[in-house]
This record gives structure tokens, sequence and C-alpha cells, in this order.
């Protein structure tokens, strides 16, 4: 038997922990992550997401272009136990709708202030969702059940 994602990721941050293992460029300069920030960052998404109520087995959609924050909260799922759902960019709010749905996903991720409001559009539409974690920028004051991702990972 193989072995599981997780055993890999460690394996991977035991051998290059000090090492770049995420580059993104924010605000015109190149942003570095290494691979033992990548893994304690997974593993607060992963504390974050059992603490919302996602328990083993269930899943998260990802709604966003290629970031950390995207592989994070992957890997948080992953550790978590969870199944993460990835929902491309261009999706309307019926295609998320549908995705989430079909998925049962129990927590959101969306890029931005635009990929977070088609969530809320369909919210109604999605009764087991616990929560909306926007990944980038902050969400809009007074919308309930839509953290920032620090607060997320605060949890």
């Amino acid at each position: 038997m193989g072995k599981r994602i997780s055993e890999v990721f460690v394996s991977r941050v035991e051998k290059l922990g000090a090492r770049a293992a995420l580059k993104v460029k924010r605000g015109g300069r190149w942003v570095s992550t290494t691979w033992a920030g990548y893994y304690e960052a997974s593993r607060k998404a992963a504390r974050a997401l059992m603490h919302l109520g996602m328990a083993p087995g269930e899943s998260v959609c990802i709604l966003g272009f290629n970031s950390p924050e995207w592989v994070i909260a992957n890997m948080g799922a992953i550790l978590a136990s969870g199944v993460p759902a990835g929902i491309y960019t261009t999706n309307s709010p019926a295609q998320c709708q549908y995705i989430a749905a079909h998925s049962e996903s129990r927590v959101a991720f969306a890029e931005n202030d635009a990929q977070v409001a088609k969530f809320l559009e369909i919210r109604a539409e999605l009764p087991r969702l616990l929560a909306i974690v926007q990944m980038t920028g902050n969400p809009r004051a007074g919308v309930d059940g839509v953290l920032s991702w620090d607060a997320f990972l605060a949890l």
C-alpha cells in the first residue's frame, strides 16, 4: 500500500523545512512560504475546519485562483480527513451551488469579495454549509458567517 498524502507531505517538510515551498507575487514583490510554514498553516487550517464542525469524510469547496491560500485550504482539508473540491472561478452561482451541494461541502473557501458574493447568493440553498472563508482581502462588514483568512486560521 502506498503512502497517504499527509505522510508524503510530512516527509517533504522534514527534508525541506526551511526551503521555499510556495511563492506568490503580492504588492509587486515575491513572498515565499517555507515547507515548515506551509505545514504549520495547513495544520491551523485543519484545526479551524474541525473547530467549525467539519467531521472526517466531509468536504470543503475551494473557489479561487492558484494561491498559497488555495493549497493551504486544500491540504488543511486533507489533514482534517476531509475531501477538498475545487470550483472554477468562472463558474456561475448556480454551478457553485450544484458543486457545493453535490459534495455536501461544510465550508466554502472563496478567493475574494466577488467570489464570496456567489456563495452569498446561493447560501440559502446550502443548508450544510457552516461558513464561508474569504481567502484574500477583508469580508464586507455585517455579513454573518463570512470569515477572513486570518480569522479562520485563528480558530
